[in-house]
Order: C-alpha cells, then sequence, then structure tokens
C-alpha cells in the first residue's frame, strides 16, 4: 500500500531519473525501499490485530474458567446445605432413599444434586433401606400392627426393593417380625454389626477362614463374617487341640458381645475394676473389654448387681447397645 506522497515523490523521482542513469537507480531503490516498508507496515498490523485475538481469546478463557469454578463451588455449596438438611430429616426417625431423595428434591436441589446426597449419605450408612425396613416392620408391629400384605404395599409405597421386604419375614405364616425378645445368634450379630461399621463386603471375599465348621455357616451370614473376622474382631470358639469354631447358629454370649464392641472402639478409655457381684466369672479375655463397655456407659449390669457375663443377648439389648455405640 503505497500513499499518495510517496508515490509523488516517487514520480518526481522517476522524472529526474529519465535524463540520469545514476538517478534512475537511486530512484528504482527508493521505490523498492518504500515497497518494502508499506509491507512491513501492513505485517505489523495483521500481527498487532492477531495478538489483539490472543488477548482476547485468552481473557474469554479466564472468564469461562472463573464461571466454571463459580458454578462448582456453588454446586458444593447446595450439597453441603443439602447434605445438612437430610441429616435434621434423618434426626427423627430413620428414612428410605426414596424419601430422602424426594424431600431433598422439595427443598429445591435438582435431580443430580439430590442423587449425590443421597450417594453420600448412604456411603455413611446413614440411609439403608434393608435396615429401613426393619426398623419399619418393628415400628408398626409395636404400635399399630398391620398384617404382611399391609406393610409390603407400605414399604413398596416408599421406595423399598422386594429383596429388602422379605429381610423382615419369617417363615410364620409370612408376617413380619422383629422378635426383640428373641436371643440373637453369632452370625446374625456379626452380620448386624458389620452393617454398623459400613464395611465394605467385597473387600474381603477372598478372605479364608479357619473354623471347623466353616461349611455350617448360611450363604447370608458369610459376607459379613469374613470381614468381621479379617478385622480382627472375632476369632471363635477354642475347641482345644488347636481347634477352632465358629458356631453360627450359637447365641451370642454378652461377654462375647462386649468384646467384639470393645475391640472396635478407639483406646484410651478407663478400664475401671469390675465391681459387679459376678465379676469374677467374667472370662479373662473379656474383662478388659467388659470393664471399658460398662466404664463407659454403654452396657450396664442388671438390678441384682450382677453383669451376666455369660448371658444370652436379646435383639432388643443387641439394638440399643449398637445404637449406644455408634
Amino acid at each position: 500500500m503505497v500513499s499518495k506522497k510517496k508515490r509523488r515523490s516517487s514520480e518526481k523521482t522517476m522524472q529526474s531519473a529519465e535524463k540520469n542513469p545514476l538517478k534512475e537507480r537511486e530512484a528504482e531503490t527508493v521505490e523498492t525501499m518504500e515497497e518494502a516498508l508499506d509491507a512491513a507496515e501492513v505485517e505489523t498490523e495483521a500481527a498487532d490485530e492477531n495478538d489483539a485475538k490472543v488477548e482476547a481469546a485468552e481473557e474469554t478463557e479466564k472468564a469461562q474458567a472463573a464461571e466454571a469454578l463459580a458454578a462448582a463451588l456453588q454446586k458444593q455449596d447446595v450439597r453441603a446445605m443439602g447434605y445438612e438438611r437430610a441429616l435434621h430429616y434423618l434426626s427423627f426417625r430413620p428414612r428410605s432413599a426414596q424419601e430422602v431423595a424426594q424431600y431433598l428434591k422439595g427443598k429445591g436441589l435438582d435431580e443430580e444434586d439430590a442423587a449425590a446426597v443421597l450417594e453420600r449419605l448412604q456411603q455413611a450408612r446413614l440411609v439403608d433401606d434393608a435396615a429401613f425396613a426393619q426398623f419399619w416392620v418393628n415400628s408398626r408391629e409395636n404400635a399399630r400392627p398391620k398384617g404382611a400384605w399391609a406393610l409390603r404395599a407400605e414399604l413398596r409405597q416408599k421406595g423399598i426393593a422386594d429383596k429388602h421386604i422379605a429381610e423382615g419375614e419369617s417363615a410364620e405364616g409370612g408376617l413380619f417380625h422383629y422378635h426383640p425378645d428373641r436371643s440373637l445368634t453369632r452370625a446374625e450379630f456379626c452380620t448386624i454389626l458389620t452393617r454398623y461399621l459400613g464395611l465394605d463386603t467385597d473387600l474381603y471375599a477372598q478372605t479364608a477362614l479357619p473354623f471347623e465348621d466353616g461349611g455350617q455357616i448360611a450363604d447370608w451370614a458369610l459376607p459379613y463374617i469374613r470381614a468381621i473376622y479379617a478385622r480382627g474382631l472375632i476369632n471363635g470358639r477354642d475347641l482345644g487341640g488347636g481347634h477352632v469354631a465358629f458356631d453360627p447358629a450359637a447365641p451370642i454370649t454378652r461377654a462375647e458381645m462386649m468384646t467384639i464392641l470393645g475391640k472396635t472402639l478407639p483406646k484410651g478409655y478407663p478400664q475401671p475394676a469390675l465391681a459387679f457381684t459376678d465379676g469374677e466369672q467374667v472370662p479373662a479375655w473379656a474383662a478388659p473389654y467388659v470393664s471399658l463397655l460398662t466404664g463407659i456407659g454403654i452396657v450396664g449390669g442388671y438390678p441384682d448387681g450382677s453383669i451376666g457375663a455369660s448371658g444370652l443377648v436379646l435383639r432388643s439389648e443387641a439394638a440399643k447397645v449398637l445404637a449406644c455405640t455408634y
């Protein structure tokens, strides 16, 4: 691009050069330099324009990143608020996963955020449809008894899957029963405790059990017993001569329950001397844990001053102790 002023200068130089060869070469040189300068000017303008575009793109990218960060932080805040509200909602009574999801949506959370909060609650074992089914059956039996059909309908309405509904059934005519006064077996206690602790049974699927009666352990209890054994919470019953049995169908004793629970608690709690009237009957292997749990008030003695270490554990007693422990 040649300016008018430069063209006139060039034209005059060319006219003058027509009469002088030296002047002609000078004129050509001047024209060439002017063209080079014009080309350089065009390139500079193009480079400046490109730099401006790059700078604008960088600013746009920064703005988008800032917006994405703000959106992510806002989503974290929404989910944290939803989690706190869900905890408050659960403080009144256990809830099914469907109930919690509907509650969160009612509080303004979208489906994605509600699902994320629910997953966090389930990972913490604060929402468990199997445990909820048992709670619902027990509460109905104690407060407003209903038949099996009505209970199933209620549980399905709350989003409980049939496999969890079946866990609350007994063989007595298909009716639902909790049996609070029935003793708890060793297999049942391990199952309940594994769920309370939130252990992932899949992690212990390859755990080998040393019990001679391992073939008598029911399939439904085997994953939970493996988990409890792998965590060092239960060793089985010594038969002598290096032989150990689990005895899954045998009722668990109070001493055994307190030993298992005591192993799950952090160290550092006081362990006062056993002041029970039958304290000398507490097995040596259980004494530290009996002292621990009675010392911090999780397990109490009986009105006659005994602890009943060899006594059996009722289902209602186990529920209360687990609730106090965890």
